[in-house]
């Protein structure tokens, strides 16, 4: 295939219309015209650089990119996966100038197939599991976005459970759980297999030997790009302390309490400085409007658990597929597995 770097179109000069405008990161605009007729293979040339992109209608490629020109025959949504096997970046800059240049990658050599019956077959098997792919990340999108009305209803008491005729209650978040600082670990003293798993501001971090908390807790984090996330434990874990441990006041469940810290966005609280930030005092002062009875925090809880299996399990079943789809890639580009 023939590679061709891609064509200027400054913001001013583009008008409305229905053909998308592809630079190194995807489609990023849409432009009354088309400078190339699909099906086309694109890349990026400098900025983005790895993803390939394939478009089956007219499209423009941008000057930020590298399309194929010319396919020599052969079937473009094959040269489509094949240009997603390289590896961009060992050919990136070896001219002195970031980015990729053409000519390099014209003397790249890939093992192939020439018969384009081949090719089509090979290329089809990648684009079902494509389009499964597709398929389940846009049903979690779609159960995520369900996930945020229904804790939108029931975490604000817009919508109430049967049940529970009692009447929703200001409260500050102090007034549900005790709140504290983690504790200082080094990076020596955590490992990939250690007894009890360490989680920090952003998640689990790894293992180590000590602990210093058991049961359920809320963990939020504090400092950091990501201060405001929220994770849910139980059992012996150490929390160090870029997280603040929230361990539920009795009377009150420990599951709701994650879910609504989730729903709080408490990222947008976060103290105003260089390096985003939370403090306990601040989190404390925060007022909700909530259920007073732990029976019916314990039911919001259970429906936005289940529907967060739902979710998990969606996305187990999608990182699945990829890993099929690489192992699909690895055997069927390089002729170790034969369709035909």
């Amino acid at each position: 295939m023939t590679l061709q770097r891609g064509f200027d179109l400054p913001k001013k000069e583009r008008r409305e219309g229905q053909v998308p405008i592809i630079s190194s990161s995807g489609a990023e605009d849409f432009h009354a015209v088309s400078a190339k007729q699909g099906p086309g293979v694109v890349t990026g040339r400098y900025g983005t650089i790895g993803k390939v992109f394939y478009s089956e209608e007219p499209y423009w490629p941008l000057n930020t990119t590298l399309f194929v020109s010319n396919f020599h025959g052969n079937s473009p949504r094959y040269c489509y996966y094949l240009l997603s096997r390289l590896n961009f970046r060992e050919h990136s800059g070896k001219t002195g100038v970031p980015g990729v240049n053409r000519n390099d990658l014209h003397t790249v050599e890939m093992l192939t197939t020439t018969d384009t019956r081949e090719q089509e077959a090979i290329a089809e098997a990648l684009w079902d599991m494509d389009t499964l792919i597709e398929a389940l990340e846009g049903l979690i999108a779609k159960k995520r976005l369900i996930k945020q009305g229904v804790m939108q209803d029931l975490l604000t008491g817009k919508r109430r459970l049967p049940g529970f005729p009692e009447e929703w209650v200001l409260k500050t978040l102090g007034d549900f759980a005790h709140m504290k600082s983690g504790e200082a670990i080094t990076s020596a003293c955590i490992t990939e297999n250690g007894e009890f798993p360490v989680y920090g501001g952003n998640g689990l971090r790894g293992y180590t030997s000590t602990f210093n908390k058991d049961g359920e807790c809320t963990l939020v984090g504090r400092q950091g790009a990501l201060c405001g996330a929220v994770t849910h434990t139980s059992g012996r874990i150490f929390a160090s302390e870029h997280a603040i441990v929230c361990k539920a006041i009795s009377g009150n469940s420990q599951r709701y309490l994650s879910h609504l810290f989730e729903f709080l966005n408490l990222n947008r609280v976060s103290e105003a400085s260089a390096q985003p930030g939370l403090s306990v005092e601040k989190i404390r002062k925060i007022e909700v409007r909530a259920s007073p009875r732990e029976g019916e925090q314990e039911r919001i809880a259970q429906i936005l658990d289940e529907m967060d299996a739902e979710i998990r399990a969606l996305e187990s079943r999608s990182k699945k597929a990829r890993r099929v789809k690489e192992g699909m890639m690895q055997n069927l580009l390089t002729g170790r597995i034969r369709l035909i």
